[in-house]
């Protein structure tokens, strides 16, 4: 039997495995570990405000140097790697605003 030609694309895997709501909680401790002050409503309040809704004339989102300055722990994650998050999160976004406009 011939094998089908492939296309290059990857294949999306569907998968239907929902996390329970014991790990959803473990997974979202986790996360405000990274977080100076640790928990969602001092994130909220902090990030809350319309200031940090932008981009800095160095690129990345204001949301990001406010991250990166003041909120997060950077010894936990790498502030290089958090920076191309940014940088790439912000790229997309332009691209869905200029098909908007």
């Amino acid at each position: 039997m011939a094998k089908k030609p492939t296309t290059g694309k990857a294949v999306k895997k569907q998968t239907n495995s929902k996390l329970s709501f014991h790990k959803q909680l473990v997974l979202n401790r986790f996360m405000f570990r990274f977080f100076k002050d640790g928990t969602l409503h001092g994130l909220k309040i902090r990030l809350g405000e319309d200031r940090f809704e932008g981009i800095h004339e160095d690129g990345q989102s204001l949301f990001f140097h406010e991250l990166s300055n003041y909120l997060f722990e950077v010894d936990l994650i790498d502030l290089d790697e958090l920076r191309r998050y940014d940088l790439n999160i912000v790229k997309h976004w332009q691209q869905i605003t200029e098909h908007r406009n």
